[in-house]
């Protein structure tokens, strides 16, 4: 808007002059300030600087370091002060300089423009590129050519493939799940497979709750049957274990099944206390508010009844299930009741909750095709909203260019019609 008022008001620098070298100057001497007394803008050690170096000197401590060795790693010593103040007071100064000399820059154009001697169009131009490459400098400091690799392959280096690893890998049954005991907690066990444990900074609390419950007792050593069967829901196919051995659990119960018998509890309390009481494999548990969804009860399954995964795919999963008389079907995925949907045969089904965590559905019998897809209602408003909002754009910029052209022919226009009267 500033822009537009001042490179379309006639006579614009005889009216906006003062304005313009006031608040171009005032921004000017700031940068000006900065590059030669960076101190101005506080000093260069702050208090997070204090809390790492304690954080710093205490580990040093733990690990038996002496008082010189803490007296050389430390902020106190002079040296470091020093090199990190030189550091970020170099980095103050340079930063100003770059923004003086970008503001300074636009401060040009602008002038020459107001005055008459440079066209808008120019103009507005310059002003784009100081823009952009005021952002381009700055962008690069985030994200360099050296944050991207050429192939995905090119990080399976940091990765190694361990012998345990290679044994799994080679089984190639479908969509099972591994549990590293020794990296539980760490993120690169999930590079090579579907990993139970891991790393994220968004875990959902309901996991949480049957990893501090089920499977934290299996990594301290001290596991309950319980704690062994939340393993197998979990479809825990391999286990590698402390020494890095690879030992397949065959008590793992698949990517789904269908349970002989349902009970209700009252609240999350009880269905996770419930966890430690029942065995997977025969009893689903679920809340009470589910009971619309999974049914009042459940028939117990005759022999030949089956479920099993057909696809995979991390937003849409399919099964085939066969059973005499119906029942309810328990799927090893975390419930998660937003954009999560169901069909039997291609009509819409409901999805409950069952075991704390997974997702189980009410199937009728006979055979038939379970399809799970995410497929969140606010992402389709958000994809049309956004798709709408480029074609209103584009059409606007569209319609702005003929505008431009059209005054441009009726100028030109203009311009004959006078000619040819003079």
């Amino acid at each position: 808007m500033a822009l537009q008022k001042l490179l379309t008001t006639p006579d614009a620098w005889q009216r906006f002059r003062r304005p313009m070298i006031w608040s171009f100057g005032t921004v000017l001497a700031l940068c000006l300030a900065g590059i030669l007394i960076p101190g101005i803008y506080g000093s260069p050690i702050g208090g997070s600087d204090r809390q790492i170096d304690a954080m710093i000197s205490q580990s040093l401590s733990a690990g038996g370091a002496d008082q010189a060795t803490l007296q050389y790693f430390s902020l106190e010593n002079p040296r470091i002060y020093a090199a990190v103040e030189t550091i970020r007071t170099s980095m103050v100064s340079g930063d100003a300089l770059r923004s003086f000399m970008i503001v300074a820059a636009g401060a040009i154009v602008l002038a020459v423009c107001m005055r008459g001697r440079l066209k808008a169009g120019v103009a507005i131009g310059a002003i784009g590129a100081i823009v952009l490459l005021d952002l381009f400098t700055v962008d690069k400091r985030y994200v360099d050519s050296e944050s991207f690799v050429a192939k995905r392959l090119a990080l399976a280096p940091q990765f190694p493939l361990s012998d345990a690893d290679r044994a799994i890998l080679a089984d190639t049954s479908m969509n099972y799940r591994v549990m590293d005991m020794q990296r539980f907690w760490q993120a690169d066990p999930s590079y090579h497979h579907k990993s139970i444990g891991g790393y994220h900074a968004a875990k959902l609390t309901r996991y949480q709750d049957l990893i501090d419950r089920h499977l934290q007792p299996l990594l301290s050593g001290n596991p309950s049957e319980a704690d062994f069967r939340v393993l197998d829901m979990l479809n825990a196919r391999y286990v590698i274990t402390g020494q890095g051995e690879a030992v397949l659990n065959d008590r793992a119960l698949g990517n789904a099944w269908i349970a002989d018998s349902l009970i209700y509890v009252d609240g999350a309390d009880a269905e996770m206390a419930a966890l430690s009481e029942i065995d997977p494999a025969q009893t689903a548990v679920a809340d009470r508010r589910f009971t619309a969804a999974l049914g009042e009860s459940t028939v117990a399954k005759t022999p030949g009844d089956t479920i099993f995964e057909t696809t995979y795919a991390p937003n849409r999963l399919t099964y085939h299930a066969r059973s005499a008389k119906g029942g309810v079907a328990v799927f090893s995925e975390v419930y998660f009741p937003w954009g999560w949907k169901a069909t039997i045969d291609g009509k819409e089904a409901e999805i409950g909750r069952v075991n704390y965590l997974l997702r189980a559905m009410r199937i009728p019998a006979g055979s038939h095709t379970i399809e799970m897809r995410f497929d969140p209602d606010s992402l389709k408003t958000t994809t049309a909203t956004a798709y709408a909002s480029i074609i209103l754009v584009y059409l606007a910029l569209a319609a702005a260019i003929a505008a431009g052209f059209r005054r441009i022919m009726a100028g030109q226009s203009v311009s004959t019609a006078e000619k040819n009267v003079d």
